[in-house]
């Protein structure tokens, strides 16, 4: 089994960071590996925010209900991002008429999720902590609010990551699982 691998096995979701910030190459670096993540259509069709400002953590982790939004090591916001493409297709003098579309909302959320999950792997990798933060959902319209969103965008997931200040166990795993008829499988 390669180190990657081990790695994933070894996920812990990380509630508990030190009060370290990353430095700018490793959310450089941790950028990256989001770029290069698979797209629909190449459109990648999402945008990431490097939310750095302490007071706006504050008021993120106001709106998830969790504090260590605030202390986390960095946070990433990925966004459905439709806004780009439409300016893109405005400047290049072509017709905009699918952008908001809701296969197009699709495939930006998959291209966003996607690359999410790829910082988490990349991220652990390095030996730091991640969490994602749901909890956004709490009241998306005061994320957008709080980001300055344009037109055309929707925050898809948040992410803290650090380095953790507390060690998280394994979730165990069910030893069964049902199949799509509710069988259930060894």
């Amino acid at each position: 089994m390669n180190e990657t691998i081990k790695t994933q096995l070894n996920h812990r979701t990380i509630r508990a960071f030190e009060e370290k910030p990353l430095t700018k190459e490793e959310v450089d670096l941790l950028v990256e590996v989001a770029q290069r993540t698979a797209s629909s259509m190449y459109l990648q069709a999402y945008s990431i925010i490097s939310v750095t400002d302490p007071e706006l953590k504050k008021e993120l982790a106001a709106v998830s209900g969790q504090p260590y939004v605030a202390t986390s090591g960095h946070l990433f916001v990925f966004v459905v991002d439709q806004h780009r493409n439409t300016e893109i297709a405005k400047a290049l003098g072509q017709e905009v008429g699918v952008q908001g579309s809701a296969d197009r909302f699709v495939s930006g959320l998959t291209d966003a999720v996607i690359a999410a999950q790829n910082v988490v792997v990349a991220a652990e990798s390095l030996g730091m902590g991640t969490v994602y933060l749901g909890s956004f959902f709490n009241d998306t319209a005061k994320i957008v609010e709080l980001l300055n969103l344009p037109k055309y965008t929707y925050p898809a997931i948040g992410l803290a990551v650090g380095w953790a200040s507390a060690r998280a166990t394994i979730k165990t795993t069910p030893s069964k699982r049902s199949d799509s008829y509710g069988k259930w499988l060894p």
